[in-house]
């Protein structure tokens, strides 16, 4: 049975929601590890679990908060507009909108897939290099160090 639009709209948007109020963990825990993440950084699928353990450590350093633009549901998939807005470590300010294609678990609150577009070019500008600079220092912030694929802003990933 499909959800509801509201109930479909509602667990698209509550990690958003939840990172916003500053609950990572629990926003985070939305999304399911063996679903997959695609970013138009690489056009490529990977994994959920990889995804998450990226935005928990960017999210350590750079508290984000997020705004909803608007929605559009369609059964079990809701595409969401997104802006986010950060104070970054060594100043300045992140600011990026964002479409997050969403596939939610037919018969859990789970969100299984998401699809990613962004500004890449502004988040390689501005958000990477903050995040990475306050992070190389830190052996405990594996995920971001180990092999994070950094757009180079010219849109060929």
């Amino acid at each position: 049975m499909a959800r509801a639009r509201a109930e479909a709209e509602r667990l698209a948007w509550s990690p958003w929601l939840l990172i916003s109020g500053g609950d990572v963990d629990r926003g985070l825990a939305l999304l399911d590890d063996d679903g997959t993440w695609w970013d138009m950084a690489t056009r490529a699928d990977g994994p959920m679990s990889r995804m998450k353990a990226l935005l928990a450590e960017a999210f350590s350093v750079v508290p984000m908060r997020f705004t909803l633009v608007g929605s559009i549901v369609e059964g079990d998939r809701v595409a969401l507009m997104v802006e986010s807005s950060a104070e970054l470590p060594a100043g300045g300010r992140y600011n990026n909108v964002y479409s997050f294609i969403t596939t939610l678990h037919a018969d859990q609150d789970l969100i299984v897939g998401v699809r990613e577009y962004v500004d890449t070019l502004h988040a390689s500008q501005t958000l990477i290099p903050a995040v990475l600079s306050a992070v190389a220092g830190n052996s405990a912030m594996g995920a971001l160090i180990k092999g994070v694929d950094i757009p180079r802003g010219d849109g060929n990933g």
